[in-house]
This record gives structure tokens, sequence and C-alpha cells, in this order.
């Protein structure tokens, strides 16, 4: 399926396509070694899709329980992780802390506010070291950094992986304590969203429910990957693609419309098996 928008700023559906495989193992030939680079899975010309994380630095994957948000974020972290990027993991739902339990053996899972509050004001003091550090070198991004300094003082990509984003920003029934932490979290993740892609920091986050009244505009507009699955609640939906789109791609698992500026690509995304490889 292809879609664009037209002249309006509306989207529209141009072609549909039957022929998209329903399931496309992973294989670690998949693997690129060009750092930020990630394959997602396949078109219905079997052309792989990717994202380019020094391009386009944060992605948000949203849709409904059973569409494999949960695969497609593992494929992605157990990419990054082949790339030697440092991972960080906040999932502060119990689906989220059972669901990411395997990435504990080589990252550390966040699953209490005060923890994400104190990750994520490290990330940005982090930020902001790198920045004085590109200064020093006058070098414009990490990979002009990394090829000019030798080997010991190269900086690794940093990921911020957030599973149920709207969980960590929501503050309803929260005390007074909380609802200043859950503030700061939301300030830091926005900064690292607006300033970080050239600092090598990135934002992975997930979630049923794309709510624009918790995922602000400041911070949905700097992410510019967004990916939708099926099953997500009309209203909440326009804030991913549009309700167009939504009735037309349907409820096979794995299957998503990738979005990158103007480009809508429907993609089968790769079936990652964790007891393969992790």
């Amino acid at each position: 399926m292809f879609f664009k928008r037209n002249k309006n700023n509306e989207n529209r559906v141009y072609g549909l396509v039957n022929n998209i495989p329903e399931r496309v193992n992973w294989c670690n030939d998949y693997l690129e070694k060009e750092d930020g680079i990630l394959n997602l899975g396949v078109t219905e010309k079997n052309e792989v899709v990717k994202v380019d994380l020094n391009k386009t630095p944060h992605i948000l994957i949203a849709g409904g329980e059973g569409v494999g948000k949960s695969v497609a974020l593992a494929c992605m972290i157990w990419q990054l992780k082949n790339q030697e990027a440092e991972i960080n993991i906040i999932g502060l739902t119990y689906a989220s802390s059972v669901e990411l339990t395997n990435f504990e053996k080589f990252t550390n899972i966040v699953r209490d506010i005060d923890s994400a509050d104190k990750v994520l004001q490290a990330i940005v003091y982090e930020h902001t070291r790198r920045l004085n550090l590109l200064r020093k070198e006058r070098v414009n991004n990490i990979n002009e950094y990394n090829n000019k300094i030798c080997d010991s003082n190269k900086l690794p990509r940093i990921v911020v992986v957030i599973d149920e984003i709207n969980e960590i920003l929501y503050k309803e029934n929260l005390s007074a304590d909380d609802i200043d932490k859950v503030n700061r979290i939301e300030h830091n993740l926005n900064t690292l969203a607006r300033l970080a892609r050239p600092t090598g920091i990135n934002i992975l986050s997930a979630t049923e429910r794309p709510e624009i009244r918790i995922l602000r505009n400041q911070l949905i507009n700097n992410i510019p990957v967004r990916i939708y699955g099926s099953r997500i609640e009309g209203k909440f939906s326009e804030l991913v693609v549009g309700n167009e789109i939504i009735r037309k791609i349907g409820h096979i698992t794995g299957r998503f419309v990738v979005t990158i500026g103007c480009e809508f690509k429907e993609t089968q995304f790769y079936y990652f098996n964790e007891e393969e490889y992790l």
C-alpha cells in the first residue's frame, strides 16, 4: 500500500496491494555495519525499509495489543546492541517489565518513576557534555567526532527505549512530588527530542494509545519516524497517520505503516525470535 499527502496535507491511499508476506523471520545477516542504520522489514516489492537515526533520530511505534509492537521494539534494540549502542530501557507497566526481561542480560531496565527521572537527568547532562566536546573539536555531530579522535575516546550512541511512553507521562492521581518528577521527565524528553540528534542520543518509544493530551506537541513534533500498527482507537489514531490508513491496513501481526515525513510505507516487520537470539 502506498500513501502520500496531497496538497491539502491530507492522507490519501493511492494503491492497494495484497502480496506483502505475512511473516518474515529476522536473520543476523540483516545487521548493518553502519552505525545508526536499522532494518525494519519489507514492502510488497521485497524492498527493505530502513531508518537512519543519524538523519531521523527518534521513533514512535503505536498500535493496539497483539499487533507486534514488542517484537518490533525487540528487533530494533537487538540491532542497536550489535552496533555497540548504550541502551537504557524504561518500562513502568507490568507488561513492559515482563516483555523486556530478556534484555536485562545486557542493560538495566528502569521500572519506577524515581529511577526514570534520574536516568533521563543523567542523559541530558551527557548530551550537554557531548555538545561541548563537539564544539571543542569543531565538528557537527558524533560521527565526525568519532572519526577524528582515537578509539579509546569514541562516544557510543545512547538510546532511550520507553515502552508505553504514555504511562511515564501520565499525571493524574499522582502526588505533588511525583508530578514534579513527571514534569521534569517530560522536559528532559523534549530537550532530547529537539536537540540530541548531533550528540548521538535517540528516543525509541512505543504506546498503545498515542494520545495528544499526554504526548504533547513539542514532543511528538520532534519525533520524525512514526510507525503505526492496527487496533488503535479512532480518537487516538489521527496523531499517528490518520483514520483512512487505519481502516485499510488490516490486522496482520507485524504489519505496520512506517511514516517518515510525507512518505508512508506499508511494511511487514521482521519477526524477531527472542529465544533464538537473546
